[in-house]
């Protein structure tokens, strides 16, 4: 990927209409500038994992990535009844990351760079409880 400036986007196509008057340009040369408009325009603005996550009895909580841009994949610890932990060592940046879940009886905290807090309740929200999370959608974003 090569994210470019603007006026280096411009310049490369300046630099490309140049050569088309000798009739130089090649279907590589328009490839790799249509390539670097792309990656430097319409990449997301954060790094995202998206998965479905289930815990059951005492295990900690098996995931299902569906996409993942960090640089690793996290890791999920069981901590106590309904207290599980997400684990990726200094990717949850602080006033960057976000976390969702589809879950009214789950709750997600960022608690440090390395981790999630991830805390699940029974149906009145008042007691921490296992066998909550069933394929439940989990998201993890961190801005740039």
């Amino acid at each position: 990927m090569a994210v470019k400036t603007k006026a280096q986007i411009l310049a490369e196509i300046a630099s490309l209409l140049a050569d088309n008057s000798t009739g130089d340009i090649s279907a590589l040369d328009i490839r790799t500038c249509l390539n670097d408009i792309t990656d430097s325009y319409f990449e997301a603005p954060y790094k995202e994992y998206v998965a479905l996550l289930t815990q059951k009895t005492t295990a900690p909580p098996g995931a299902i990535v569906l996409s993942n841009t960090f640089t690793g994949t996290p890791s999920y610890g069981y901590t106590t009844t309904g207290v599980f932990t997400c684990t990726l060592t200094g990717e949850f940046i602080d006033n960057k990351t976000a976390v969702f879940g589809a879950n009214r009886n789950a709750f997600y905290e960022r608690i440090s760079n390395n981790q999630i807090l991830i805390n699940s309740f029974n149906s009145t929200l008042t007691v921490l409880s296992n066998d909550i999370l069933t394929n439940t959608l989990f998201i993890i974003r961190v801005y740039a």
